[in-house]
């Protein structure tokens, strides 16, 4: 059993500090599922770009990596699941493998962060690699984890 097998485990809520642990393993990536309805006034996408983030993570916009057109959306609804195909070439994008234990993180107050979490069990990423962090970014921040806190262009 690996160090990372010891601390994460198959658990869903990882810890901040347990998450801290793991932060510099090559196997851990740390996903920014924030999302906001728009008359919350808030974009997740443009808050995860100017920073401050957890270091080294990634955002997952369920807007973006969603089924769209006419032909898959028919009603043109908003952030649809993905087709397996889309999923995929994101997932190629953002540099996770099946391999990755993921760890869904968002902002403080953010309701909407369990969809991320969904779309990559419903997506077929292992059950037991996908966790959330038990707390937000600003537990994160405040347990001193390693943050980024310059624009991403």
């Amino acid at each position: 059993m690996t160090n990372l097998d010891e601390i994460l485990g198959t658990r869903l809520q990882i810890p901040v500090a347990d998450a801290i642990a793991v932060h510099d393993d090559k196997n851990v990536k740390f996903v920014d599922g924030s999302w906001w309805l728009p008359n919350q006034n808030r974009n997740a996408r443009q808050e995860f770009e100017i920073g401050p983030r957890i270091r080294g993570a990634i955002f997952l916009d369920i807007d973006d990596v969603a089924n769209k057109g006419a032909s898959s959306n028919p009603k043109n609804l908003p952030h649809m699941m993905p087709s397996a195909k889309l999923f995929s070439a994101a997932m190629d994008a953002m540099s996770i493998v099946n391999k990755d234990h993921l760890i869904v993180y968002g902002q403080e107050g953010c309701p909407y962060l369990h969809r991320a979490w969904y779309q990559f069990i419903c997506m077929g990423h292992d059950n037991s690699k996908v966790h959330l962090l038990e707390g937000s970014f600003q537990d994160w921040e405040e347990a001193d984890g390693p943050v980024d806190f310059s624009a991403k262009n």
